[in-house]
């Protein structure tokens, strides 16, 4: 369990990374999650994840089609929403969720 527990934990750093959208260098990054370069770049090898493999996935604003079909989406992976400086991070098996928190941000901008 340890082993999976710590891949799951690298590749959400290895994500969040990538998902700053090049706002942050990788030294400063790592120097914020004390890591080292040497170690982002090994796991991220050694789980194969690069910037095109973050998946984005589309979500219905019709709660009736907010059903999840397939048990692929696992608790460990998150939606990350950024505005500014702000940044949400919803688990991507909430989706309804994810669903009220986009029709907030619409109402509201």
């Amino acid at each position: 369990m340890g082993k999976v527990s710590n891949h799951n934990s690298w590749r959400k750093t290895i994500n969040e990374f990538y998902a700053c959208n090049d706002n942050i260098k990788l030294s400063d990054f790592c120097k914020e999650k004390n890591i080292t370069k040497s170690q982002f770049h090994y796991f991220k090898k050694k789980l194969g994840i690069n910037k095109g493999t973050i998946i984005f996935h589309s979500v219905s604003l019709n709660e009736d089609k907010n059903i999840i079909e397939n048990n692929e989406i696992s608790a460990a992976n998150e939606v990350t929403i950024t505005i500014g400086d702000a940044r949400i991070s919803i688990p991507s098996c909430e989706v309804l969720l994810i669903s009220s928190v986009i029709k907030e941000l619409i109402a509201k901008c």
